[in-house]
């Protein structure tokens, strides 16, 4: 087990193996190739490690992505290991969120104060948490972007459509994308069910890509639409959010929330957007600008800061 050579500690990510996790699973699996400090689990070797003499060992930081079902973090009897629960989805107003990530934020709001520090996209995220969990320790760790995992961008590309869409059809988006599209004189193309290279090359057909919040947009902001975009010639379009590094207008589009009753005026800001001469550029800005944040960088950027400094609080 190789240690960073700052901190002395070795990072073990468990992943997920759902599909919504697989662009992260082949992140982090990229990153570890390149750094023998790092190493990927599969979710179902958590429990063993959490009720073993594993979780004990004090150079081990142990990242539990997808708060491993919010789960009891392990025993705290002379614990001295460093653990991070990442939470990726979903973090804001419990009355925001639809019924599945409600009940998920109900757990993690329930333990958190349990885990040493908890794991966040955004820096807007981590205050939150700060906000409404006294003494939680919650620090923004960004993904990143890894074209080894989710490709390059291809602007040679002939663009076949104008907005490919993509992710399940859950909370809020329901109602919202059947509302919009007979109000749009660009047609979407649904994506969905390609993931990783083919879901890539689809999106570099398209000259944009539409990002509807499947819960109230003050929430979390789903990060991965943000590097899977930098992977593409393609440029995002979506609803005000917290889009943290990137900005709106300069690496986004953004159109006005919108419910069912009002899809005809997102519909024509979305129409707007399509007909103006900037998008591909504003798609090749943001990957010029964006793509600098690679899982190499945000691991030393965020991570070994903020493990550092755990391990000396611990020691």
């Amino acid at each position: 087990m190789e240690l960073h050579p700052e901190t002395g500690l070795h990072y073990t990510h468990f992943v997920p193996s759902w599909p919504a996790y697989a662009d992260a699973d082949r992140t982090l699996r990229a990153l570890a190739a390149r750094t023998p400090w790092v190493t990927v689990e599969p979710l179902n070797a958590w429990a063993p490690v959490r009720d073993g003499g594993a979780f004990q060992n004090p150079q081990r930081m142990l990242i539990a992505w997808g708060g491993v079902s919010h789960d009891e973090p392990g025993p705290r009897v002379d614990r001295r290991c460093i653990i991070a629960l990442q939470y990726s989805e979903t973090v804001g107003d419990l009355d925001k969120l639809h019924g599945d990530q409600r009940g998920v934020l109900e757990r993690l709001l329930m333990r958190a104060q349990k885990y040493d520090v908890i794991l966040t996209h955004t820096p807007s995220e981590a205050q939150w948490l700060r906000a409404h969990i006294p003494g939680v320790r919650a620090h923004e760790v960004p993904l990143g972007y890894s074209p080894e995992a989710v490709g390059r961008p291809d602007f040679a590309q002939a663009k076949k459509f104008d907005i490919a869409y993509y992710g399940a059809r859950m909370g809020r988006r329901q109602g919202l994308l059947t509302a919009l599209q007979p109000h749009l004189r660009h047609k979407y193309d649904d994506v969905g069910g390609l993931f990783g290279l083919d879901r890539q090359a689809k999106l570099n057909e398209a000259r944009a890509i539409l990002q509807v919040h499947h819960c109230h947009p003050s929430c979390s902001f789903p990060s991965f639409r943000l590097w899977h975009a930098m992977a593409t010639s393609a440029a995002l379009l979506m609803e005000p959010a917290d889009a943290w590094p990137a900005v709106s207008g300069r690496h986004y589009f953004e159109y006005p929330e919108f419910t069912p009753e009002t899809a005809d005026v997102a519909a024509r800001a979305i129409d707007a957007i399509l007909d103006r001469d900037d998008v591909i550029e504003t798609a090749r800005r943001a990957h010029d600008e964006l793509s600098t944040y690679t899982p190499d960088y945000c691991h030393e950027k965020f991570m070994v800061p903020l493990s550092a400094e755990l391990k000396r609080r611990s020691a």
